[in-house]
Parts: C-alpha cells; structure tokens; sequence
C-alpha cells in the first residue's frame, strides 16, 4: 500500500493509505487530525493547507484555484480535502493541530451511515430556516461516539468518538455503580467525568470544524442503563438491586441546564436522555432496533451488541425477546494481559491457511504492535485451537508455551495466557448462554435463526469463520451474518431527526418480552456448557 509521511515533532510519521482517498480523508483516520477545516471537506473555506514536498498528485481542483495563487500552488501549496496522492507522497502540515484524544468514525464503523442519510425521516425542525444543528450520543460504557446533523439540511457534518471519562472508576459497569453508592461525591465526580467527556469531544469540533456550538439546539443520548443512571445522577442505587432489573428505570435528569452551560450550546436547547427498556437493557439497543429495523423482518433474526454489557435481542417475526450478558470487557481488550482498545497499535487481525499455518496479524493504524484487541483475541484463540496448540477446554499444549504463555510478537513482546484465555472464554460463554436463553423462551434452537446482525465496534473487524470456530456466535451461513457497526449512534440519530419520537420507541417497547439471565434456571449448565471453544450447534 501506498504511504503518506510527513514530520510531526520532529518525528517522521507514516501512514498507510487506500488509492482514491484525499489527504485529509487519510489523516481523519488517525488522532493526528492535523490540518484545521471551517467545511465538510468540500474546498469551501480554503483552510485545510499542506504542502506537497515530494511525490505525485492530482491536478489542482477549482476550489484550490479559487482559494490558493499561482505562486502557493507552484510551491506545493494544496487543500488536503482537495489532494489525492497518486503513489507514496511527502507533506508538510503548514498549520499543525495539537493531537486529539477524539477521532472520526472509522467508515467501517458506521456502515449504516448511507441507509440514515439518503431516507431522512419527517424532522420537526425544518421549519426553522435558521441554521441549527443537533447531536445525537452514544454513551457507552467504554467509548462515547457522538455525531453533528445540520438539522434545516438533514445534513450530517461530522462525527467523533472516544474514551468514557468514566473508566479511571472502574473498567465494568458494577465496579462504577458500587462507587457511586459509595458517597454522593463520588456520585457527581462519575457524572462530572462523562459530562466533561461530551465537553471535550464537542470543543474538538468546534475547534476542527468551525461549528457554533451555540447553534446546537437539540441532543439526543442513549446507552445502557448503568451509563444513564450514573449521568444524570439519578436511580443508580437501583442498578445493584436485582428486583430492579427486570423494571423501567427513570434516567432523565431533573435538570439538564448546566449540563448545556457545561457544553457551551445554546440556553434553549433540549437535551434529552432516550429511557431504557429496563435496568439491564438500555436505550442502546432501542435505536440499534431501530437503526436495523429487525422487527419488521419476516424472517427469525438475531441481534447482539457486543460490549462490556452485551446486549441480546431475538426477533421470532411476532416477539421481540431481550436479555443482557455482562461478559466484562474482554471483548474491548480489558482484563487482557497484552489487551488493549481497538486503537492504533492494537492487532486486530490474525490470518493463516491450512497449507501455511505461519500466522501473520494486521495492526490498525501505523504505530508498532502495542498489544491485541477483542477481534485480534477471537482470532488468536480460533488459530491455537485449529494448530491443536489449545484444546476446547482452554488450555495450552505445554510444548508451545514459553513460561505459561504464547508468544504472538516476540519483537514486542506481545503474548497470550492461560488467563487471557479464561477472561475471552467467560466472556464468550456469558453471551452464548444469554443466546441460548432466549431460544429456549421462544420455543426455538439455533436451526431456526435465519439472520444474524452484529453490532458495536468489535464486531467491525469480526473474523465471522472464526467467531463460529469458537462458539462466539451460532453455526449460520456467513452470507446471513451482517457486521452493523455502531446501530446505537444510528439509531440515536434517527430519533434526532425525528425529535425523539416517542412513538418509535414505545413501538419497539410494546413487541419486548425481556428475560433477566440471573432467573435462567439452566444458567450453570448452559454456561459451562458454552465454555467450550467449539461451535455453537443445536443440542440434541
């Protein structure tokens, strides 16, 4: 693949690129983000300025001759929106901005961008030809993604994500909520945290994009109930109450003003916060529901948000069946010796064949190996159990371990663990069972599920073959199985363009029939059975 490089700090930086992407299309994919932009990267304000030092591009664009002189572009002078490097090419960033702890969306991330775009829905503000815009969020337990919609133009501008302030409280959601129960201020310092996260993704917009954020003038918010609780301050104490779970918890805040204060968006904005169906099934998986529009399929489909609480929903074509699985967060790279978020640095991909076994692994981004993420996990443990390295039961062949562990890069010192193996193999049993569940409550086994949606970041660079190897998700031909993205920020923009409908969601809520796993009376032995690494089949 072709390379972009340029110095950053006098550090030379290089980065991996498909033909056919711009220059800033390529370094919206980092956390570099070092060019600043008043447009959507359309050459409209003439702002995003580099300096081509060696290597070949395309021709000046009109926007480029309107914005930049003769003289700027016979130095090299482009916009980065504008420039497509024709093989390796050589920059300068002319106007450096400091390094984001927020990031664009990956494409691959949000596959359900187009199908949100091009059927906008009945927005209640189009009426208003003044310009304003809206936001949608995703709160999750480990990342919030949040995305900015010109709401007179149904119009997506831009989008970010990154790290829930949250996680210096604890990696899981109990961890959280036990804090939070523990004294009113470490109840504000949690909602402070995740508040001042928003805070600093939408500066980084405003910033980037040039966006008022006093014109935004609507916020939409969904995630899992534990995360809503604990924003808003509100019914957390109910979430380690077990005769609460199966129960509509209130998260709406009593007052969201200083919240808008905080964010510096306009005094009259509304900010509201998507109800969940229950304690342990959040608004999340109502706009995924929404986003994938599962319950208007004629066929059985299954959907799972995978998370550090996964959520489950089984749709029997009458009855929509839900449940969660707290699996912890193995499948985000937590509880991993070598784990890590599926950021730059992070193996994400394993591949082999069976006439050469010698594995070789990608690493998203262009930094050097710093350790594996959930999808790279799925396929390190499908690989070991092929190679007859790992058997089913989760445990290593002593002649391929070197001091208990399998060294994946020597170079980086990046290996695998018995206990590495032991956190994945609970997680993947947690939502297996959680899967079993619902079949045996609608009266059904994994024969009878035609279509399988996954969602969530993990699921992006999900290996299918080998997720089905392990018993990660049920035997269905890979053609029925749809890697969603994130169907949560879809979803949540869909009720943001149609003002938070209640309908939508009190549509979603009436086909619900939710199971809580702790009253599962088959829950140990499914779970044991599910800790197996070996395919997911029907039981006869």
């Amino acid at each position: 693949m072709p390379i972009l490089s340029f110095v950053q700090e006098e550090k030379e930086q290089q980065i991996f690129f498909e033909m056919g992407a711009t220059i800033r299309e390529i370094l919206d994919k980092t956390n570099i983000m070092a060019t600043i932009s008043g447009c959507r990267g359309n050459g409209a304000c003439g702002l995003c300025t580099v300096q081509i030092i060696e290597g070949e591009v395309n021709k000046p664009q009109l926007n480029e001759q309107f914005h930049l002189s003769d003289d700027q572009i016979n130095h090299g002078i482009r916009l980065a929106c504008q420039t497509k490097p024709l093989e390796n090419v050589q920059i300068a960033l002319l106007y450096y901005v400091c390094e984001s702890n927020w990031k664009r969306i990956p494409e691959n991330e949000y596959i359900l961008d187009t199908a949100v775009n091009s059927q906008p829905l009945n927005n209640k503000k189009t009426e208003n030809k003044r310009k304003s815009y809206g936001v949608s969020i995703d709160l999750g337990t480990t990342n919030i993604s949040l995305a900015v919609w010109e709401l007179g133009k149904m119009l997506r501008v831009t989008d970010r994500q990154g790290l829930n302030g949250q996680y210096c409280f604890g990696a899981d959601v109990m961890t959280r909520l036990t804090a939070a129960c523990e004294s009113v201020e470490n109840a504000k310092k949690i909602a402070i945290t995740t508040q001042k996260s928003i805070e600093e993704a939408l500066l980084d917009i405003a910033i980037r994009e040039f966006i008022d954020l006093e014109a935004i003038e609507q916020v939409v918010i969904v995630g899992n109930t534990a995360m809503l609780t604990l924003l808003s301050e509100k019914n957390y104490e109910l979430m380690l109450n077990p005769e609460c779970w199966e129960k509509e918890i209130d998260c709406q805040p009593e007052d969201s003003q200083n919240w808008g204060e905080l964010w510096k968006i306009s005094p009259e904005a509304t900010i509201e916060v998507v109800q969940p169906l229950a304690g342990f099934v959040g608004s999340d998986l109502i706009a995924g529901i929404l986003a994938t529009q599962i319950i208007d399929q004629l066929d059985v489909t299954l959907l799972i948000d995978f998370g550090t609480n996964t959520e489950i929903a089984l749709w029997d074509t009458k009855k929509l069946w839900v449940t969660s699985a707290a699996g912890g967060p193995a499948f985000e790279g937590g509880g991993i010796s070598c784990g890590m978020h599926a950021k730059s640095g992070a193996i994400f991909k394993i591949d082999w064949t069976a006439d050469q076994p010698d594995y070789h692994f990608e690493v998203i981004g262009t930094a050097e190996p710093r350790g594996i993420c959930g999808s790279g996990m799925v396929d390190a443990i499908a690989y070991l159990v092929e190679q007859e390295k790992l058997n089913s039961n989760g445990r290593f062949q002593s002649q391929v371990t070197t001091e208990g562990s399998f060294i994946l890069d020597e170079t980086h010192k990046i290996s695998i663990n018995n206990h590495d193996i032991d956190v994945f193999q609970r997680a993947k049993a947690a939502v297996a069972t959680g899967i079993d569940c619902l079949l045996d409550n609608a009266g059904m086994n994994i024969a009878n599920i035609k279509k399988i949606i996954v969602c969530g970041a993990f699921g992006v660079s999900l290996n299918i073959e080998n997720a089905r190897k392990i018993g990660l998700l049920p035997e269905i031909a890979t053609q029925n199985v749809i890697l969603a993205g994130n169907t949560a920020l879809a979803g949540c923009e869909m009720l943001l363009l149609n003002g938070n409908d209640k309908d939508l969601v009190e549509t979603i809520k009436s086909k619900a029939e939710l199971i809580n796993l702790s009253n599962y009376s088959d829950f140990y032995d499914v779970f044991l059975k599910n800790l197996f690494l070996k395919p997911m089949r029907e039981q006869i």
